[in-house]
């Protein structure tokens, strides 16, 4: 409450009053206007009511990229409409498959006098192994599997990359690789497979 005195001469009617503009809150209602000046100093009050405004907020989440930049997740983005200033902001913590919180910025606030606020939480990519498998030819023409190697520390979503061996007596059939071209998923279950076919001797 806040009270402010001006000087009038009798019978003078004050028709206007000019809004104060205060910071967060909006002019509500204006009592005793037209005021029309007494001898009664008791009656000569204009009252003014101020409430306070309402803001917008929003919340944007960012997965980390192969590149190891930020990208925004856009679909999830929240919009906080009319938010009475003052009041203590909110979010939710996502939770996204293959990745891991790392931080969030403005949080631990309350909604300023604008619509300029947005909460930005970020998530690092996780890293995980994958295992290929090297099937030798046998006799009958099956096939056993002869080493596994395992790549690890891999991120999520890159393609997993393998290697072939080479064995005397055998030639690499690219075309019989089981689960070529994969990305890497968010767990440790991909198994890449590659086989190698008998050389004919002539």
């Amino acid at each position: 409450t806040k009270t402010e005195t001006y000087t009038a001469t009798y019978l003078d009617v004050i028709n206007t009053y000019t809004d104060k503009n205060i910071t967060g809150y909006k002019l509500e209602n204006v009592v005793n206007k037209p005021l029309t000046i007494t001898e009664n100093n008791a009656q000569n009050v204009m009252k003014v009511y101020y409430v306070k405004d309402n803001f917008d907020y929003q919340v944007k989440y960012y997965l980390q990229n192969l590149n190891g930049g930020y990208d925004e997740v856009v679909e999830d983005r929240v919009i906080n409409n009319d938010v009475e200033y003052g009041t203590p902001t909110t979010y939710t913590q996502n939770v996204y498959d293959g990745y891991t919180f790392k931080k969030v910025e403005n949080a631990n606030t309350t909604v300023p006098a604008n619509n300029d606020l947005v909460i930005k939480l970020y998530y690092d990519r996780n890293t995980y192994s994958y295992k290929v498998e090297h099937y030798l030819q046998k006799l009958d023409g099956s096939y056993v599997l002869d080493t596994t190697d395992r790549y690890n520390g891999v991120l999520y979503g890159s393609v997993a990359s393998f290697d072939s061996k080479v064995y005397t007596g055998y030639t690499y059939q690219a075309g019989k690789t089981v689960n070529a071209n994969k990305t890497v998923p968010s767990d440790d279950s991909l198994v890449i497979e590659l086989y190698y076919d008998r050389n004919l001797c002539t």
